[in-house]
Order: structure tokens, then C-alpha cells, then sequence
């Protein structure tokens, strides 16, 4: 705030968003959308896929498995490509796997009410879980507005991706798994 230069109003409003991002009218809601939105942003950041596949997943469509060093996968279909399904193959570090069995474990206590199977859900006012996407919301939205007054890095599922693929490049020096990674075509 003092680097920023901010006045005891502009700080008392950055302090109150924080506060409303978590308790507001929606009560409960409120905290289990953020929680929601988290884990997207870690999810856009483990995957480097784009949005909306991710926000249409449901429990059906995350697969773990022992063999290849315990690599998560999900089943998901790219409509810009005809709807055909593209590699999520996940699993450098048992961290990933980690954090997707206690992300299932948390998601579906969230919604044992509402009796929806969201991978990650957006709940209503009324406590319904719906998808982000009928829910027409951006996940990364808020939680940029809220980072932003901190000065961190503003999230989009598309920087994730670019920095996955930097990341790969880095580690493996190896353009065709990079190529793989990204979904591009033999052609690219």
C-alpha cells in the first residue's frame, strides 16, 4: 500500500473486495466458488488446456492410473477441432495426483446436496451446482481483480498454457513432445 501510494480509502476498499470475495450475500456459496476457482487456476496451470474443456468436465472425465509414473488423464473433446479428443496426459510429479484425488474428494462434498457431478462447479444463490460455463462466469476473472491490488501476475488459462509449454521445452529439449503436449497436428 505505502509503495503503491495508496489513501486510507483506496486501502479500506482493496481490504473489503478481499473480504466480499469470500463472505457476501451468497453466504457459503461464496466460499466454495473460490475454492472452485482455485483450483482451475492450478488446474489451467497442470494442464495448460484451455478453458472451456476444463469447465465442462464432469467426475466421469478425470482417469488415474498406475502405470507410465502414476499420470492423471483427462477425457476431453476440442470442439475448434471437431470435437476430437486430445492428449491431458498429466503426472511429472505425484504432487498433480495428489492435489486431483483431494480436488475430487472436496468437489464432491461440495455438491452432495445438489446431486450435480461438476468437476468444477459455480453455485447459484440458491445452491445449485452448475457449470461455469451455463453459469456464463469467467473463473479467472475475480480472482484477477483480487491479485492485481496484491501487484501478482494476472492468470489466464492461455499464459498457463504458454508457460507449460516453456516449462516442457526447458526440461525435455524435445520438440515433438512439446508438439504432443500442445495438441498440435503432425503437419505443425
Amino acid at each position: 500500500a505505502e509503495r503503491e501510494g495508496w489513501s486510507a480509502r483506496s486501502k479500506a476498499h482493496k481490504k473489503r473486495s478481499f473480504v466480499q470475495s469470500v463472505v457476501n450475500k451468497y453466504g457459503s456459496n461464496a466460499v466454495f466458488n473460490q475454492f472452485t476457482r482455485l483450483a482451475i487456476m492450478l488446474t489451467f496451470c497442470f494442464t495448460g488446456q484451455n478453458t472451456s474443456p476444463i469447465l465442462k468436465m464432469r467426475f466421469g472425465d478425470i482417469r488415474f492410473t498406475a502405470k507410465s509414473n502414476r499420470k492423471v488423464y483427462f477425457d476431453m473433446a476440442k470442439a475448434r477441432a471437431n470435437y476430437l479428443s486430445f492428449d491431458t496426459t498429466l503426472g511429472f510429479h505425484t504432487k498433480v495426483q495428489e492435489f486431483f484425488h483431494q480436488w475430487l474428494a472436496i468437489s464432491t462434498k461440495l455438491q452432495k446436496d445438489s446431486g450435480s457431478d461438476w468437476l468444477f462447479p459455480y453455485f447459484t444463490e440458491s445452491g445449485n451446482a452448475i457449470s461455469y460455463i451455463d453459469a456464463g462466469r469467467s473463473p479467472q476473472e475475480p480472482v484477477n481483480k483480487l491479485t492485481k491490488s496484491l501487484g501478482l501476475a494476472h492468470i489466464t488459462a492461455s499464459i498457463s498454457r504458454q508457460t507449460k509449454i516453456d516449462t516442457l521445452m526447458k526440461v525435455t529439449e524435445d520438440l515433438w513432445v512439446v508438439s504432443m503436449s500442445a495438441n498440435n497436428s503432425i503437419s505443425v
